[in-house]
């Protein structure tokens, strides 16, 4: 998929998230588009612990917003794409009784969806504990036609 659609994708939620919270919570529009970038935008910055698991301090921009990291290492962290992480969040804006943070919640469990649905991944994927019980290897996440597609990349990249 291409990575430009990827990223606006996840743009145009946290934007809409941030709009409709600030509408029903009556808050700052301010506050309540920080809320839902944070959430649900900025999240992605965990992709770049796996890149550098992958690659070390070499950073090519190209790798990075093509993957290369996952195809390197045939394993994937992402510790910050979880539904676990939603829920915690969830329940810490409940227990805080906290709006921002509920719709920092809603823009991550929404950028995990998208995520769900760009990538092609089962639901399971997004379960922290599941990746963690796979030693974050990716063939068990995945289904064997994704991994197929991912081997037969790694060897054409020559990784």
């Amino acid at each position: 998929m291409n990575i430009l659609f990827h990223i606006l994708t996840h743009l145009f939620l946290c934007l809409t998230i941030g709009f409709l919270g600030q509408q029903i919570f009556s808050l700052p529009l301010l506050g309540s588009l920080a809320a839902a970038l944070t959430g649900g935008f900025f999240i992605d910055i965990d992709h770049l612990f796996d890149y550098f698991l992958s690659f070390g301090r070499k950073f090519k921009l190209g790798y990075f917003l093509k993957g290369y990291q996952f195809l390197k290492s045939d394993k994937i962290y992402v510790i910050l794409h979880s539904c676990e992480l939603s829920l915690i969040i969830v329940l810490l804006a409940i227990s805080l009784n906290n709006y921002l943070l509920f719709i920092a919640a809603v823009s991550h469990f929404c950028h995990l969806i998208a995520d769900l649905w760009i990538n092609h991944l089962p639901c399971q994927f997004y379960l922290l504990i599941n990746r963690l019980k796979n030693h974050f290897n990716l063939k068990p996440l995945v289904s064997n036609k994704h991994f197929q597609k991912h081997q037969k990349l790694k060897q054409i990249i020559n990784l």
